[in-house]
């Protein structure tokens, strides 16, 4: 009865996770963390006459399933550096050729600093857009 109840414990956090698994290049199990599923926010200079929105949608890519607990505790943390850093964006560089790559690597580095802060060391791997809207 007691291995019953822990294992409907683990299959119901198994289920509530929002995360995949996939190989890497070395071999080792690599997990995909969904940070949010679309936060929108405004960017770049207010305006009087007309706010422009950022739709992203991010997922980070760790090294072992055993960072999934350290980024669930520190989400507030790691959405609010997001937030931030996304709302701090004008619009030169949203619209350079390589504009949102570096957006990419400079919310990589505002998440692994959050991370490093409060764990000690940088537990994403890697950070990726699912999807990038901008409304003008």
């Amino acid at each position: 009865m007691k291995q019953f109840n822990l294992f409907s414990v683990f299959l119901l956090l198994l289920a509530s996770a929002s995360f995949s698994w996939a190989e890497s290049d070395e071999g080792k199990t690599a997990v995909y963390v969904k940070l949010s599923k679309g936060m929108v926010v405004n960017y770049g200079e207010p305006s009087l006459s007309r706010l422009k929105y950022m739709k992203v949608v991010v997922q980070v890519r760790l090294q072992s399933a055993s960072a999934i607990e350290a980024i669930n505790h520190h989400m507030p943390a790691l959405l609010d550096a997001l937030i931030t850093l996304f709302s701090a964006c004008d619009e030169d560089l949203i619209d350079a050729s390589g504009g949102r790559e570096e957006i990419r690597s400079m919310a990589l580095e505002a998440v692994n600093k959050v991370l490093d802060r409060e764990e000690g060391e940088p537990l994403i791997q890697d950070l990726l857009f699912g999807s990038f809207i901008i409304q003008r």
